[in-house]
């Protein structure tokens, strides 16, 4: 992926007596190069144009050494052909900090 670009919004305190917490948003655009789309044509291939996602989670403060921060993806174009829906992804991550 060539051109990329990367922006995000975070946000401490979002819940009322959870100041350690941490609220993110954020959105992530991946191009493909001019010489790929290109080649991809002439080989008569699915041609990649791009991906984005969009991403929120939310980093809780469980205790101080330890955090659970959920997370939704939604992401648009998958592969960057549009042979593949969309997809919807959730997960989690478990932080313990030593």
């Amino acid at each position: 992926m060539i051109p990329s670009e990367r922006k995000g919004l975070v946000y401490e305190g979002l819940i009322p007596g959870r100041d350690w917490d941490i609220a993110a948003f954020g959105v992530i655009y991946g191009g493909f190069s001019d010489d790929l789309e290109r080649y991809q044509e002439d080989a008569n291939v699915g041609v990649q144009r791009y991906e984005l996602v969009l991403e929120l989670n939310y980093n809780m403060e469980i205790a101080r050494w330890f955090h659970f921060i959920p997370d939704i993806q939604y992401v648009i174009n998958p592969g960057g052909t549009g042979d593949i829906s969309d997809a919807l992804v959730l997960g989690f991550q478990l932080a313990f900090n030593l």
